[in-house]
Formats: C-alpha cells, structure tokens, sequence
C-alpha cells in the first residue's frame, strides 16, 4: 500500500507538507545524509507542484529544479532535473513535465529527465 494515498500535498514557502487529519510530515527529508547536497538546492526554492509518476515514483518540481522521490519519501540521488528558466507555474501532461516561465515554456520528458 502507498502511504501516499491518504494525505493531502501542500506547497508552502518552506516546501511540501503532507496533511492527514493525524499529522503533518515534511519532504523531503532534510536530515538525510545521502542526500544533503541535493535538498540543499530544495530548500531555498519556491515548491510548484508534486506528482504522481507511479505507484512508487512521485516527482517533485521547484523553481529551478524537479527531483524524484519514491514512496518512502527518499529522493532519488542520481538524477536531479535542472530547468533551463525559473518556472513560474508547472503542470504535467502524460509523461511530459512543462515548465511555464514568464518569456518560455520548458517541455521535458519525465521518464528521461530531458
């Protein structure tokens, strides 16, 4: 079973919160060594938008920068999805990922992060 199935995804200015009517649960993780360098780049950031990938793959986008993160809510660290802009809003479209800025729009595949 997803444990993601029974919360509600929040964007604040701090980053993700998943809601149930028991608790509250921040991602990612900012305390996980292995993937320090990369939350690093998260925290600062603007959060847009969390997405369903799979059953056990959600993708998660920021201003510069989409990370992928399992059901478990550990971040995927080989590969880091760099924007070419700063997304000001973000929306995904089967497998495409597109990034709205105020002078482009960025398409990426999201199964090939290019």
């Amino acid at each position: 079973m997803n444990p993601y199935n029974e919360y509600i995804v929040i964007s604040t200015l701090k980053g993700f919160k998943l809601l149930t009517p028991n608790k509250k649960v921040r991602i990612p993780d900012i305390k996980d060594l292995a993937t320090a360098s990369i939350v690093v780049r998260l925290v600062n950031q603007k959060p847009l938008g969390m997405f369903r990938l799979s059953d056990f793959e959600f993708l998660l986008c920021c201003k510069e920068v989409s990370v992928y993160m399992n059901k478990h809510g550990d971040i995927s660290p080989f590969v880091v999805m760099e924007h070419v802009g700063k997304a000001k809003t973000v929306l995904l479209y089967g497998i495409y990922l597109v990034l709205f800025n105020i002078d482009s729009v960025e398409v990426r595949n999201v199964e090939t992060a290019y």
